[in-house]
């Protein structure tokens, strides 16, 4: 079967993501009601999301954020909005794009400030397993 042009496009926008980002993360919203959480943890950076779905294209929550360069640490804590912008349906796969956006406190070196920060996310997933 020809792949159609607007699902190449959609392979490009991936593999030009991929290629973009050393990690590619996504699904901050769920099923209406579901609470979920997150974590990534490693030596220099970790973070913790926790969302609850308002419906299954928005979810608030709250973001904990810890990154350590040299001899400095920064963390970070404040609320999230993750908006469902987009969503492919087809038979074979489900590809999503979502605009996550957040602000809060920041603490650095013993000093204290704001931060905000945003992103915009993309997932696929194979529907034939």
């Amino acid at each position: 079967m020809p792949i159609k042009p607007r699902w190449k496009c959609l392979s490009l926008l991936t593999f030009a993501l991929l290629g973009l980002s050393s990690e590619l993360t996504a699904h901050p919203t769920a099923f209406k009601g579901a609470l979920s959480l997150m974590s990534m943890n490693g030596h220099k950076h970790s973070d913790i999301w926790a969302h609850y779905s308002l419906d299954y294209w928005i979810a608030l929550g709250v973001k904990f954020d810890r990154l350590n360069e040299d001899d400095r640490e920064l963390k970070a804590v404040g609320p999230t909005l993750s908006i469902l912008l987009h969503r492919w349906n087809h038979q074979r796969f489900q590809a999503n794009v979502y605009a996550i956006g957040g602000f809060g406190t920041s603490f650095v070196d013993k000093r204290t400030g704001s931060s905000l920060f945003g992103s915009l996310e993309a997932d696929i997933e194979d529907r034939r397993y």
